[in-house]
């Protein structure tokens, strides 16, 4: 049976993440102004016995069930249809997480959101039985950089998905997506669990399919019995709700006030805003494009076409039509806020940084600003990168060092000629003292000169230091290489793994029940970088899984 063991390192020894989130997990009082709460289990406890937002919650359930009709009822979850009725109740909370619809479901980090959700839903329902709180998927359907999530990786090798379209991802046509498949498929080779994938691929990326209704086969087939709900933001009712707002904001420029004045806050304490609002943060939506609407002379333009719109008839297309209009990165929050009874956001590192932008927005509109929970990270090791690694005697916790850090390590520690220049340098370092204090006694004068002769030869000892590792490098050219092929392998391209490669693999070599070995390791409560060690082989049967808590059961 597979197992993943978990050993968690700060975030701080990563080197990837900014000053803004380690400042907010550790509360810094720098940031407290930005958010409401911090979501610890005190801060979820207060929130929850507080929480009034006001949303359509009969408008919601509506719209939910008209989006999931397109599933065949044969494989919709029981847990999935329970969660969307609940959302009637007012003792129901969402716990929501969002991205770009990327073929298959996107890089690992994506699954780490999403399980990120469903794991704090879990225990907050232990912890509050008489509440029930729904895991959502939003969706970001109306996103239209289309060449941001036409490819993905596997073994290596980036699959792509050619077209020309340029409108809202979520209506992308799959209708030329077969060839793809197939090429992707071909690829599986004989993995006790290939033919299933196979069939699932084909079935939830089929050619009459849009990428939305694709994606939300995919999450419903993978999480589905987590009672995962999928919601797809480009609808004309839900729009409705926040048809005013997007009116406020081309008429007054509201959003481009109050983020902007947000930002120069953020900018005097030293923190890097990651996004700048414009003065209309809309984009219009047309069959084929969705392009940002700007204000020349008196009136409004949708760039990139012949549109426009006088104040009055702007006014009148977002009644008439809400569906026509997108918000951008600095009003999709509110959106998102405006139609769900959200108690927490799940967000990556980039994401909390902008939400804590946008406090002052919330306030001005009324509307509930959620709990800003990071997702978990992961970098998954598997059993053979694990005996290399302890061949070349590098400990788990060490593998966020650079590569030369990693094979300067080696060669000093472990190579067969022991050259520890550091420990030389200490040597030499407190002979220098002895000396200093010999000739400080005799003349003080002569200070500067012995100090200034200790640098000069700490110097050359540096420089000799790079020379002796080159060296030792080509002296030790095999495990110098199996080093970089390790690094290469965890960090592709110098960036984390969950940000690159895709959950396929790992569905491929472990089923389906890989998904819930990933779950137990999910901690939302978590400050830390998880490392997951892995090692075993799982026998289970893969379509088992999959039935479970199916409503034709």
């Amino acid at each position: 049976m597979s197992f993943l063991t978990k050993k968690c390192i700060p975030f701080s020894q990563t080197g990837y993440f900014s000053k803004t989130i380690l400042d907010y997990l550790e509360k810094n009082e720098n940031l407290l102004s930005f958010y409401r709460f911090f979501p610890d289990l005190k801060g979820f406890k207060e929130e929850i016995l507080q929480f009034s937002n006001g949303v359509d919650r009969s408008g919601l359930v509506n719209a939910l069930k008209k989006q999931y009709s397109d599933l065949p009822i044969e494989i919709q979850h029981v847990a999935v249809q329970k969660n969307i009725d609940r959302l009637l109740d007012a003792d129901t909370f969402t716990i929501t997480t969002g991205h770009q619809l990327n073929i298959f479901s996107g890089p690992l980090y994506v699954f780490s959101k999403l399980l990120t959700a469903i794991c704090l839903s879990e225990v907050l329902k232990k912890l509050h039985p008489d509440k029930n709180f729904v895991p959502v998927y939003w969706m970001a359907s109306e996103d239209h950089d289309i060449d941001e999530i036409d490819h993905f990786t596997l073994f290596g090798k980036v699959y792509k998905f050619e077209t020309t379209y340029k409108g809202a991802s979520g209506k992308l046509s799959l209708n030329n997506f077969q060839e793809l498949s197939n090429s992707i498929i071909e690829k599986f080779g004989d993995s006790p669990h290939a033919e299933f994938l196979a069939s699932l691929i084909r079935t939830a990326y089929s050619e009459d399919r849009n990428l939305a209704s694709a994606t939300r086969y995919w999450v419903n087939a993978l999480l589905g019995k987590y009672g995962v709900v999928v919601l797809d933001p480009d609808d004309a009712d839900l729009k409705t709700k926040f048809s005013s707002i997007m009116e406020d904001d081309a008429l007054n420029q509201t959003a481009f006030n109050l983020v902007s004045k947000t930002n120069l806050e953020l900018t005097e304490k030293h923190y890097s805003p990651q996004v700048h609002p414009r003065e209309i943060n809309l984009f219009y939506l047309s069959e084929k494009e969705r392009s940002r609407i700007i204000f020349e002379n008196d009136h409004y333009k949708v760039l990139d076409s012949e549109i426009i719109f006088t104040k009055n008839e702007l006014i009148l297309k977002l009644k008439e039509n809400p569906e026509r209009f997108s918000p951008n990165v600095v009003l999709r929050p509110l959106y998102q806020e405006c139609i769900l009874p959200n108690l927490a956001y799940i967000g990556g590192p980039a994401e909390i940084g902008y939400w804590l932008e946008y406090k002052k927005l919330f306030e001005h509109y009324k509307i509930h600003f959620p709990g800003l929970v990071l997702r978990n990270s992961m970098l998954i090791l598997d059993s053979g990168t694990l005996e290399r690694m302890e061949k070349l005697h590098i400990k788990v916790e060490k593998i966020f060092l650079s590569e030369n850090e990693l094979i300067k390590q080696y060669i000093t520690e472990f190579s067969e000629e022991e050259f520890n220049i550091q420990k030389i340098g200490v040597e030499f370092e407190n002979l220098f003292d002895q000396l200093n204090q010999k000739i400080n006694a005799i003349d003080p004068t002569l200070q500067p000169a012995t100090e200034s002769e200790r640098h000069r030869f700490l110097n050359a000892l540096r420089q000799l230091e790079q020379k002796v590792i080159r060296s030792q490098k080509k002296k030790n050219e095999t495990e110098v290489n199996q080093i970089k092929k390790i690094k290469e392998k965890l960090f592709p391209s110098g960036q984390l793994q969950e940000r690159t490669e895709t959950i396929l693999p790992y569905l491929l070599r472990y089923g389906f029940e890989f998904i819930d070995l990933l779950k137990e390791q999910i901690d939302p409560f978590t400050l830390e970088f998880n490392l997951l060690l892995e090692s075993g082989i799982i026998k289970k049967s893969t379509s088992a899984t999959l039935n479970e808590g199916k409503l034709h059961e």
